[in-house]
This record gives C-alpha cells, structure tokens and sequence, in this order.
C-alpha cells in the first residue's frame, strides 16, 4: 500500500515538473490534404462490378501526429464506382471511374478523401476495323471486342483529406519520452 502511495506522489511529482506528458483523451485535427496511401482489397473490373458499387480498400500505412496514430494500418476505406463502360463491339475498350469516399478513423469516425481513379481497358479498335476492311467477306474483325478496366487486388493509390476533421484520440496511459508507463 505505502509502495502504491509513493509511486503515484512520484508520477504527480513528475508530471508537475513537465516531464511528463498525461493524455486522457484529446481531440486533434487531421488536417485537409493529408496524404494518405489506400490498398485495393478485391480486384475490380468493367466486367465484374456495376455502377454504384462500393469498393473495398485498406489504409497502406499509419497516419500519424507526432506519436499519435490518428488512422491505423488496415484501416477501411472506401470508393464508390461512379462511372463503369463495358467493353464493346469494333474493339471498344470498358472504363471504370471509382471516387474515394473515406477512410475509418482509430475512434471510428469517417475521414474523408478526396481523390478519383479512372481506369481504361485496351482498345482493339484498329484491329477490328482493320480485318473488316482488308477481309470484307469475312467481317469478323467487327466482332472483336476491347478489354476490360481492370484493377488487380493490392493496387494501390495515394489520396488526399478532403477537409480538416477532429478526430478524438483516447490515449489512456501515462507517456515519458513517448513511452508508455501504465
């Protein structure tokens, strides 16, 4: 018991002497245009996914502030495809736009981004056109189709915040020279 005694008169010693740095939750502004690095979790395509799909990523690396993790690690994130083509005939290539929405901050509370991908399949256009004209008999070259607008699983894209956004850090322990006591 007098052990315990001492030891908190000490840590309050400590912290009136400014070596110590105590944090029992705090807000602290994520500012807008924070650079963020986002990780495709599942591959999407012109083929596969509709329009006004959502798509799933992972927050590449820790956003910090000083010593403060404000969106951890594999963090969700999201995207919406806001425009999607399918590949056509005459060798037409799909196209797929997805808009980034947000990314989970370490208290839950959505962070917005603000960035586009717009992703374009190859065309085939020439070939097609080429084979209908030099092979009129056969005018399969029309039929040739573009290939899809694909992203494989573990793309990655760098985005930005959209705004500022106060996000509350619950650091419950005692810091001295950023490491933990408690």
């Amino acid at each position: 018991m007098i052990k315990k005694l001492i030891s908190l008169i000490l840590i309050l010693v400590f912290i009136n002497l400014g070596f110590c740095q105590v944090s029992f939750g705090s807000d602290v502004i994520l500012e807008n245009g924070t650079k963020i690095r986002l990780k495709l979790v599942d591959k999407v395509s012109s083929g596969l996914n509709q329009e006004g799909d959502e798509v799933n990523f992972t927050v590449a690396e820790d956003i910090k502030l000083g010593d403060l993790v404000l969106i951890k690690e594999g963090a969700r994130a999201t995207g919406i495809i806001s425009e999607l083509i399918n590949r056509g005939r005459v060798g037409k290539a799909g196209k797929l736009t997805i808009n980034l929405d947000y990314a989970k901050a370490v208290n839950g509370k959505k962070v917005p981004l603000n960035g586009t991908i717009v992703k374009k399949g190859e065309d085939k256009v020439f070939l097609s056109v080429g084979l209908a004209i030099l092979l009129p008999v056969f005018p399969f070259g029309l039929m040739f189709r573009g290939y899809d607008a694909t992203l494989p699983a573990g793309y990655q894209v760098q985005t930005r915040t959209d705004r500022d956004v106060k996000i509350s850090v619950d650091d419950n322990f005692v810091r001295v020279n950023n490491k933990k006591l408690f």
